[in-house]
């Protein structure tokens, strides 16, 4: 089976698919955000970034968000630990690009630090929603 190429050169690993990796390497790229060709690492902290939105837009308590984004962090690490190793055999690189769980988790930690001490750019949510306290 040839490979299917995207356009810019991104790669879809279609091949992988009868190797039994491709549910890995899926998982591993955020859904295939590592795969795009220009800062697959952004790309795959930007889905965190528009859960934490809505989560503060639909004013969930602070219980919430933070089990929420500490399922995400879980998750995506386990991700990352368990089937990276599929993504490394497959490409033959030590650190691929296209696994993206470990900027995913690394940013669902950073939103779990900001929320619970109120800094940064939370505070404007925390202004907004102002029932949305840790204590």
């Amino acid at each position: 089976m040839a490979d299917f190429r995207y356009p810019y050169g991104m790669k879809w690993p279609i091949n992988s698919m009868v190797e039994g990796s491709f549910m890995r390497r899926l998982l591993t790229s955020c859904f295939g955000l590592g795969f795009m060709p220009i800062a697959p690492g952004t790309w795959g902290s930007a889905p965190v970034a528009v859960l934490f939105g809505l989560l503060c837009y639909m004013s969930v308590s602070a219980t919430v968000m933070s089990l929420v984004l500490v399922l995400v962090a879980v998750g995506a690490s386990a991700v990352c630990v368990l089937f990276a190793p599929a993504a490394i055999e497959a490409t033959g690189k030590k650190d691929p690009g296209e696994v993206v769980a470990d900027e995913t988790a690394g940013q669902a930690i950073a939103f779990i630090g900001a929320f619970a001490t109120g800094t940064t750019a939370i505070a404007e949510f925390r202004y907004r929603h102002p029932h949305m306290t840790t204590a």
